[in-house]
């Protein structure tokens, strides 16, 4: 019950967060910002995509990394890659998209979700100040915590 409560509290989130962002459609390979067409969406698997600007130039690569087709959302994690800008942002918090099975749902909003935080601007560039601070708020360093070793201490019982 508290799974289902969490999960329509950050669905709830997620809807309000969105009323207020400009229009963003995906039509085809394009991303269209208020009729604009800004950038270039390319699905390469089911969860993941990349983003190029009008110069072709790879700007995004996302990754969603799901564990057992969302049961136990708390091992899902995706990973933002700004290649030109060498920044990956590696995140647990879905609470800024919206849950869906839809890989077109879930790709439009990691854009808007870009959109609104002004790391993506309205002409489809990066902000790089904003991606800075993007970085700080969402980074959870997931690989480098995994990779992380523990020292192992061995008890011997003396008897």
């Amino acid at each position: 019950m508290k799974n289902i409560s969490l999960l329509l509290f950050s669905l709830l989130l997620s809807i309000s967060s969105f009323c207020f962002a400009q229009k963003l459609e995906l039509v085809g390979e394009q991303v269209k910002i208020d009729g604009n067409e800004v950038l270039k969406y390319e699905k390469i698997q089911f969860y993941n995509f990349s983003l190029y600007d009008r110069e072709e130039h790879e700007i995004l690569y996302f990754t969603m990394n799901s564990n057992d087709a969302f049961e136990n959302i708390a091992e899902n994690y995706m990973i933002l890659n700004f290649v030109n800008n060498d920044v990956i942002v590696e995140t647990t918090d879905f609470s800024h998209i919206p849950f869906a099975l839809s890989a077109k749902k879930v790709s439009q909003g990691v854009i808007q979700w870009l959109v609104k935080e002004k790391v993506i601007d309205t002409e489809g560039h990066i902000n790089e100040e904003k991606l800075t601070i993007f970085f700080r708020k969402y980074d959870q360093q997931l690989t480098e915590k995994a990779n992380k070793t523990e020292p192992t201490i061995i008890i011997l019982d003396g008897n």
